[in-house]
């Protein structure tokens, strides 16, 4: 059974609850070190993770904040 707080880069493109592509997913995990993804990603394997709560926080804290 999949941990749910666990989600591959398939699993957030059919969710339909985020505004990513798979090809902007795969870039953001490329540069993953630049852009503090590497302490959201958990990699097993030859697969890649998101932690969805860290995902959701990361997603709000690089948000444009209206002014």
């Amino acid at each position: 059974m999949m941990n749910p707080k666990l989600w591959g880069i398939e699993q957030i493109v059919t969710s339909g609850l985020y505004p990513f592509s798979r090809g902007q997913l795969r870039h953001l995990l490329t540069c993953r070190h630049k852009n503090n993804l590497n302490k959201i990603v958990v990699k097993i394997g030859k697969r890649i993770y998101f932690k969805m709560p860290e995902f959701d926080q990361w997603i709000s804290d690089h948000s444009c904040k209206p002014r």
